[in-house]
Formats: structure tokens, sequence, C-alpha cells
């Protein structure tokens, strides 16, 4: 949706510049407008491909235009995570049957897809009309008409071969095709005047010549996709204004009287005034919406019919195309270079969870140093093998065992097979505890009996990211505020696989060693906003969630009590955020966060 969202946003920018171009061009010729408003459409389909496979270039907002001075850090530890608050009776992520509420964002794509899916069908619909039309449709190879078109060809330049259908409808006049072109005449049209054949002809080839059918699916097509964006309807509305401007230029550029021009279109009009053709996506000579502006142009003698040269066609498509670029690329940001700790810190744990011995099956190659680890009768044997989360072995962790009664203790570390072995142990309870930076420190109880050996394969768990945020109010009220997510977060960047693409995940034993993290790095960061309307007390809000694969937020709320405008703050600017993949043996994997937003106030 984030992509989405960006595009949707840069294609309004884009259209809205083209707007205020042909604006700004009024005293110019249509077929200028035309290319300029056609050019930008074509642009605007490129967006989405230049937002997925060029680079972003973010572009920095001084930190006192977006939010309170806020110093940021973020680190690996290895302290137990939160645990996960259960959805109380008032939570509205679910409703009273358990049933799961969809999200803004799922509501908002939901309408959105239903929207372009009912643009796309009128779209089909209209073609599949046109072309059941066309077949029922008689060509007309001899007579008036296919004279004049041939010779008006020859005059316009076009070498593709033109077909002419008389349809058996009474009063539709159209034009539609680009490989294959078609003018489609109503069934009266061979009684007409032989001048009148030749201003309509002139007119619907003109249009042929210049591939308005091209341009005209090309704003169809972003109508489909964004068709919430009014002033993407206004530019395909002015588009098809200004090609029908553009070929009255080019007929009576042709010698044609503006005069003659006008009536001839007037009575096409007169009798096509009984019946509409809303459906139809093809080019009508006379849109009645557009009939006075145009009649207004044809006799106003200071009108500017110059058409574009070869040079002003491809300066127009190099200066909106770069404009494109730029937009395509451009984000801002609201980040603050020091507010965003470049790489993550690994810290010693604290404390250590009590979690069950894992059940994990031994692998199927045993050690060879196990085969010096023998039982002795005078006591027991208590080893292990630890892992990760993907079954790689961890060499080199820290392992004490502590007797339950009386508290003793030995410490021991993995070998390179991930063994760790205690003998010769009186019989009792004895706690086994890990300890390795960077993953969930684990205890587990084992029982020791003379002369037996107990085996124990355990997991330690990835640990927990934790992120503290200091922000510093400030109580004169002339400094300068955001609203709550006016921060723009900047470019998303995908390390891990294409965008939107979730790389997989590995479940099977690796056999390897493991233990290999890479701590994530922050790719955005919003500030908190200080909070309006509240008292301005020293407030800590802490959230807890977990962040994906992806680098995005997932289950995130909040587990501290404090004001709602405190709450609302903190989870409003950490949801931007961004994060690189946290790896594991080179995997991206899910990891659990803590954030901490401490909300202080100065003069």
């Amino acid at each position: 949706m984030t992509l989405l969202f960006s595009v949707a946003i840069k294609i309004a920018l884009l259209t809205l510049g083209a707007l205020a171009a042909t604006a700004m061009l009024r005293r110019r010729s249509a077929a200028m407008r035309h290319w300029v408003l056609a050019t930008t459409m074509v642009c605007c389909l490129c967006v989405p491909a230049v937002e997925l496979l060029l680079p972003s270039w973010s572009i920095p907002l001084p930190a006192t235009w977006l939010a309170p001075s806020v110093t940021s850090s973020i680190r690996l530890t290895s302290e137990a995570p939160a645990p996960q608050v259960q959805n109380g009776p008032g939570d509205v992520a679910r409703n009273v049957s358990g049933v799961e509420i969809p999200s803004p964002a799922t509501i908002v794509a939901a309408i959105w897809i239903g929207g372009a899916l009912i643009e796309l069908t009128v779209l089909i619909v209209a073609l599949l009309r046109l072309r059941r039309l066309a077949a029922r449709s008689e060509r007309v190879s001899t007579g008036t008409w296919r004279t004049a078109a041939d010779e008006i060809c020859i005059q316009y330049g076009i070498h593709q071969p033109v077909r002419l259908l008389k349809c058996p409808h009474p009063t539709l006049l159209a034009t539609w095709g680009l490989l294959h072109p078609t003018i489609l005449l109503p069934e009266g049209a061979q009684a007409w005047p032989e001048d009148r054949v030749h201003v309509v002809l002139r007119h619907e080839l003109a249009h042929i010549r210049r591939a308005d059918w091209a341009v005209v699916l090309t704003a169809d097509l972003l109508k489909v996709v964004y068709w919430f964006n009014p002033l993407l309807w206004i530019a395909c509305r002015r588009l098809r204004h200004e090609a029908e401007r553009a070929c009255d230029d080019l007929v009576l550029s042709s010698g044609v009287s503006a005069s003659e021009y006008a009536t001839h279109l007037l009575d096409v009009a007169r009798e096509s005034v009984s019946r509409r053709h809303r459906w139809s996506p093809a080019i009508a000579i006379a849109h009645h919406s557009m009939l006075e502006g145009r009649v207004r142009a044809m006799l106003n003698a200071r009108v500017n019919r110059k058409p574009l040269t070869t040079f002003m066609r491809a300066t127009t498509v190099a200066a909106i195309a770069v404009v494109a670029l730029l937009v395509g690329v451009v984000s801002l940001s609201g980040n603050t270079p020091s507010a965003v700790a470049r790489d993550a810190q690994v810290i010693p744990p604290s404390t250590i969870p009590v979690l069950p011995a894992d059940a994990r099956p031994a692998p199927s190659a045993v050690p060879a140093s196990r085969a010096a680890a023998q039982t002795q009768a005078s006591g027991g044997t208590i080893e292990g093998v630890l892992y990760d989360q993907f079954g790689g072995l961890l060499p080199g962790v820290s392992v004490r065992l502590s007797h339950a009664v009386n508290g003793s203790s030995q410490a021991s570390t993995t070998n390179r097979s991930g063994l760790f072995v205690f003998r010769d142990l009186p019989a009792g309870d004895y706690e086994v505890a890990t300890e390795l930076p960077g993953f969930l420190a684990v205890k587990t109880v084992v029982r020791a009996e003379p002369g037996a050996t107990v085996r124990r394969h355990i997991t330690l768990p990835v640990g927990t990211l934790q992120e503290t945020i200091h922000v510093t109010c400030s109580l004169n009220t002339s400094r300068p505020s955001a609203p709550a997510g006016s921060a723009t977060p900047g470019a998303q960047k995908q390390t891990t696989g294409p965008r939107g693409v979730e790389p997989k995940i590995p479940a099977t034993f690796t056999g390897g060693i493991g233990g290999q993290i890479k701590a994530p790095t922050k790719l955005s960061h919003t500030n908190p906003v200080c909070p309006t309307g509240v008292t301005p007390d020293n407030t800590v809000v802490r959230l807890a969630g977990r962040v994906g694969i992806d680098g995005l937020f997932t289950d995130l709320h909040e587990v501290s009590n404090v004001a709602a405008p405190y709450a609302a703050s903190a989870m409003d600017a950490t949801r931007q955020w961004v994060f690189t993949p946290t790896l594991l043996n080179n995997v991206p994997i899910e990891v659990n966060i803590t954030v901490t937003v401490s909300y202080s106030w100065s003069n």
C-alpha cells in the first residue's frame, strides 16, 4: 500500500503540473497543449517503474520543521521479550465474536481495488460493444467516401490502410484503432454532400495521423487504476478537448474556411443530438460538451494554429521526462542524521527467562568429541547441544550449571559442535543456564542420576531489539510543530529482494555453524511530535511488537499506562519506521522489539 499511495501522490503532482502548464500555454496552439498532456500521461504510466527500479533520492528537511528535538538509539539485547498483551474487552482490533476487524489500510485497499475493477469493467464492456458494432457494419470500399479518404491519406502522409465501415446506427460517427485504424460512419452518411464528406474525413484522419487513439487509451488506463484522482479526470477531459481543437486546426490549415467547417460540424451535431454515446471510448467528431468552445475557436482568426515542430516535440518530451524522473525518485525525509543509530549494538543479558528444554531430535551425525564423554558410575553426566532457531550449531556459548539445593555451580563453554558436558555430578536437580550475546538466555532444569547420562538439545531464540527515544518538547508555543504523522518516511530500501516479495525462511536443520546475527539498521525514522492539550509532565511511553522480515512493524501495541495523547504520538511516529531485516545465518527473521519514548519539557 505504501508504494501505491506514493505513486498516486506523484501522479497527482505530475497531472497538476500538466494542467498548470496548459493554462500557461493558452496562447499557444492546441497541438502544443495536447502534446504536453499526452506526454505527461505516458510519463505517469512510467512512475511505478521509476519508483521500483531506480534508487530513491531522499531530501532531508530541517528537524525544527517537523518535530521537537529527539535523540534515538537502537540495540539488540539478550533480555527476555516483554509478555504479549492479550486482547481486552475494549480492544478495537477484534469484535465480540473474536473475528479480526480489517485494518484501515485493508479497507482502503479494498475500496481502491473495487473501484479499479469497476472502471476496468466499464472500459472492457465499451471496447467489446465497439467491436461488436464494427462486426455488424458494412465495409465501404468504393464511392465518394473511399476516394476522398485515399486522397486525404496521401496528403496527411498516412501509410497504414484505413477501414471505412458503415454501421447500422443512424448517427454514430467515430474513429479508433492504431495499427488498423477504423472510421465508423453513420447509416445515412453516403447521402451527405461531397464537401461535408471531405470536411469530416479530414477531421477523422487527422486523429489517425496524430495517433490520438493511443493517447486516449493511455488516459483511460490511468483512470482505471487511479479512479479516485479528480485531477486525472480533469486532465483526461482536457486531453480530449485539446485533441479535437488540434484536429480542427489541421482541417482549417488545409484550406477549409472556418465558416464552412463550423456549419458542417453543427449539422453533424444536430443529427446526433438525439442519441449520445457516453459508453464509447472511440473519438467522436461532435462531442456536445466541447462543441461551443470549438466553434468559437474556429471563428477566431487570432487563435494560434501552428503545428508542432520536431524540435519542440523533442524538447517537450525531454523536459517532462526529467520532471517525471525527479518526482519519481525524490522523497522527503524528516530524518535527523544524529537521531538514528547507524549500527545496532549487542549488549549482554541482564535477566534469564525460564524456557522448557527443546525436544529437537539429535542430528544423525554424532560429534566425534562425544565419544570422549564416558559416564562414570560414581556420578551422573549432563550434556547437551545448543542450536539457533534455524538448527545451526552454536559454539562458544557460556553454559553454567547450578545445583538447585546448595547453589554450587560450575561453568563450561560449548565446543565447535555446540556441545557442553558436565561429569561426575551428585544426584539431584540442576539448572542449566546459557548466555550468548544477541540471543535470549535460556534456563532449563535437569535431574542427574548416578551412572546415567542426560542429554538435552536446546534452542536459543534471537534477542529483542530495543529502541529508546528521548523527546524534548518546548513550552514556547512560537516553536514550529507539525501535526502527528506529518514527517514523511525516507526511502524504503529493500535489501532482501524485490519490493513486496518476502524472502523464504528455511525451516530445516542446516547442520552447520550458526549464530551469525546481523543486527538491523533503521532506514526510515519519524520523530514523535509533542502532543498538544496535555499537562507538560515528564512521561515515558513503552511499546512492544515485532519487526517482520520486510523491516516493518507487526503487532505494535502499548504496554504502559499513560495519557492517550502521549501514547498516540509515540504510536503514530513508530509505525512509520522502516528497518533492514534482522539476519540470522544470512536469512531474514522476525524479531521482537521494545520501544521506549521519554517525553520531557523545557522552556
